[in-house]
């Protein structure tokens, strides 16, 4: 019997086969990645504007989750607030202590009975997130650990951190710490505004401290986005956090990511909701406080008019193309002399297509004395008839 001969078993037919394998195993590779890629997401995310504080997306901005290495935020803001205050200053030697030193984690690797410049200390919180260092300042600035967590926790009920409670001064686990990703943009954003020389260092790329050159953990830092801080995070408990910042033009956004799976996916997260921040919000300043809004009319002043001015820009953010629906209704009456420099005279509100939408006091742009004896009469008598008239009628 003959037979057939099989067109699979040609080597030209092999080799089909074997090319259309890798190239299904290629195009899986390549789909999963896609989908791995598309799949990324965080437990809370929040986009906030630094100039407004106004929360423009959220995704569970109120879940709560532990701060890891975000509470050195906390910990750099005091830190800048001790020194605005003269409670400190940045030549302070700090001694090392042992805790300090032993502290584990990401370290600066600062060395027991080491005497370390607390600008330097700075240095290695803000950029390679030294849980040494953070001891080291927090036990020269408070005594100890425990007294500067209590600073902590009190300035975090100033700043308005309604669900943050810190328990170490390093972010490490300790019991009843917790805050959410809305706090931590808002935290964020008292840092930048509060003390904006911070950003020289959190958008520092690498730091070297006793012949240890470690590198920023913000990945974002080396993107071209404008990105010049914040800080990350992360525990085995809570997943990567991150909070980014960048400006463009003259606006600045915050993003928050909290519980991400990995730190390629917390930087790609952020970066993904800063650029889309970017393209759809504007910050407008619809008020400028060196241009009069009205001019009022002075009583028994050396002058008759006086300019208001305000108070604010009236920031608030708004979707791109919606610029041209603000509108300004100045409410102010007449002042009577003598009228001191900054004092309210009004307020102005800003509407957007006719709905307020912000409220800003009006102040007066510069003094009025009083005048003369017979001039001041004269408006009281001009006064009290007008007064008269407005009873009567």
């Amino acid at each position: 019997m003959t037979r057939q001969p099989r067109h699979g078993g040609l080597p030209w037919a092999r080799g089909a086969s074997a090319v259309a394998v890798l190239l299904a195993i290629l195009l899986g590779a390549l789909f999963a990645g896609t989908a791995r890629a598309a799949s990324l997401t965080a437990k809370a995310v929040v986009v906030m504007d630094a100039v407004t504080g106004q929360v423009m997306e959220e995704e569970n901005g109120d879940l709560e989750e532990g701060p890891a290495s975000l509470a050195k935020m906390m910990t750099l803001y005091l830190i800048y607030t001790a020194v605005a205050q003269g409670q400190a200053s940045w030549d302070d030697e700090v001694w090392i202590s042992e805790k300090a030193w032993r502290t584990g984690g990401s370290k600066m690797f600062v060395r027991e009975g080491d005497k370390i410049p607390l600008r330097d200390l700075a240095h290695g919180i803000a950029i390679v997130s030294g849980n040494d260092a953070c001891i080291a300042a927090a036990e020269h600035l408070s005594g100890s650990e425990e007294a500067f967590v209590a600073w902590m926790n009190e300035e975090a009920g100033k700043l308005g951190l309604s669900s943050t409670h810190f328990g170490s001064a390093t972010g490490l686990p300790a019991p009843d710490q917790r805050t959410t990703a809305r706090d931590m943009a808002l935290l964020a954003r008292h840092l930048i505004e509060d003390h904006p020389e911070s950003l020289e260092l959190l958008s520092t790329k690498t730091y070297t401290h006793e012949g240890i050159t470690q590198h920023n953990r913000n990945g974002l830092l080396w993107r071209d986005l404008g990105v010049d801080g914040v800080k990350t995070g992360h525990t085995e408990e809570s997943g990567f956090h991150l909070v980014a910042t960048a400006s463009r033009d003259d606006d600045r956004f915050i993003v928050a990511v909290m519980g991400a799976e990995s730190e390629k996916a917390r930087e790609m997260i952020a970066q993904r909701y800063l650029m889309a921040a970017f393209r759809k919000y504007v910050t407008v300043r619809p008020l400028d406080p060196a241009v009069p809004v009205a001019q009022l009319v002075v009583w028994k002043g050396r002058t008759n008019t006086l300019d208001a001015v305000p108070a604010g820009t009236g920031a608030l953010t708004l979707l791109r193309g919606e610029e041209d629906k603000i509108t300004l209704e100045p409410e102010v009456g007449e002042v009577v002399a003598p009228i001191h420099k900054g004092d309210a005279v009004g307020k102005v509100k800003v509407l957007k297509a006719g709905e307020v939408v912000g409220e800003v006091n009006l102040v007066a742009a510069d003094d009025v004395a009083p005048a003369g004896f017979f001039k001041r009469l004269w408006h009281a008598i001009v006064m009290a008839f007008r007064h008269f008239l407005d009873v009567l009628f």
